[in-house]
């Protein structure tokens, strides 16, 4: 009797092909669904409020209340700002320049300076 390969295992000559494994743990009936009880909608919660936009019904005062502060919660406190640098210093040019202001001397200076330093600190790299 002659092998047939069908693709689904390897070809090996002279030997029997394997047994296909054994299918794996039966398959069970399928439970019966659990009914569950849902909790009414308390109005005056986040949960009752969606409840009302989903149905379409006009939102109640207490329930636009609590979705307010649920959303005030949410929020993150504004960062402190940082001070801006003063006059005189690379942060103030760019500045400057941000502004499409014409530098003032001191940043002018403090540009150079930076540049210049930057540009020895440059060549001292081998």
């Amino acid at each position: 009797m002659a092998y047939v390969y069908r693709g689904d295992r390897p070809l090996v000559v002279g030997k029997e092909p394997e047994k296909p494994a054994p299918p794996h743990a039966p398959i069970q009936a399928p439970r019966p669904k659990e009914t569950r009880t849902v909790q009414p909608y308390v109005c005056g919660t986040l949960r009752a409020y969606r409840h009302h936009l989903r149905q379409g019904d006009p939102t109640c005062q207490e329930c636009r209340d609590a979705a307010a502060a649920t959303k005030r919660a949410s929020y993150k406190p504004r960062q402190k700002q940082t001070p801006l640098k003063p006059c005189g210093t690379k942060a103030a040019y760019a500045r400057h320049l941000y502004h499409n202001e014409e530098p003032c001397a001191p940043c002018k200076k403090a540009n150079r300076d930076e540049a210049r330093e930057w540009e020895a600190a440059k060549k001292e790299k081998p």
